[in-house]
C-alpha cells in the first residue's frame, strides 16, 4: 500500500497532496485510508462506521475534523481539488473543520478489485486510469 510522505514538521508534502488530488475515482476506500494515514490527529479527530446512507444504500461514513491543524486543511483542500471524489462522496462541512463524507461500499467486494463475475479482472489499465484523469476547465479539456 502507498505511504504518503510527510516532511520534518509532519506536514504532508506536495507529493502526497498530488497523490490526493489525481487518487482514481474507482477506490475511494483505498483514498480514505491513504488520507488517515496522513491525518494529524486521527486519534480523536477521525471516526469512521459502515451504515445506510438516506436513500438506504450501504456506505462508510468518515466522520473527520481537521483540530485546526494547517496540514488538515491542505489534505481537505486536495479532496476538494479530487472533483469525482467531492461530488460523490462529500455530505457535509460544518464550522470548526468539521467535514462528513460517504463512500459507497461495493457489493462484490469492499475494494472493489473484482469483477462482475466475482474473478479478479484481467484488463490491463490504461495510461489515463494509471495517473488520473483531471479536469483542467470549462473547455471540457483533460490532461
Amino acid at each position: 500500500m502507498l505511504e504518503p510522505d510527510m516532511d520534518p514538521a509532519g506536514y504532508p508534502t506536495a507529493s502526497t497532496l498530488s497523490e490526493i488530488e489525481l487518487w482514481l475515482h474507482t477506490d475511494y476506500t483505498g483514498l480514505m485510508k491513504y488520507v488517515r494515514r496522513a491525518w494529524h490527529f486521527d486519534d480523536w479527530g477521525w471516526r469512521q462506521e459502515k451504515e445506510k446512507n438516506d436513500l438506504g444504500r450501504r456506505v462508510r461514513r468518515y466522520h473527520i475534523s481537521t483540530g485546526g491543524w494547517s496540514g488538515n486543511e491542505q489534505i481537505i483542500s486536495s479532496l476538494m481539488r479530487n472533483q469525482m471524489f467531492w461530488m460523490v462522496c462529500w455530505l457535509q462541512s460544518r464550522r470548526g473543520g468539521h467535514y462528513i463524507f460517504e463512500v459507497p461500499i461495493n457489493k462484490e467486494k469492499d475494494n472493489g478489485k473484482k469483477g462482475k463475475h466475482g474473478k479478479k479482472s484481467t484488463r490491463k489499465k490504461t495510461r489515463r486510469e494509471k495517473i488520473g484523469e483531471r479536469y483542467v476547465g470549462p473547455e471540457s479539456e483533460w490532461l
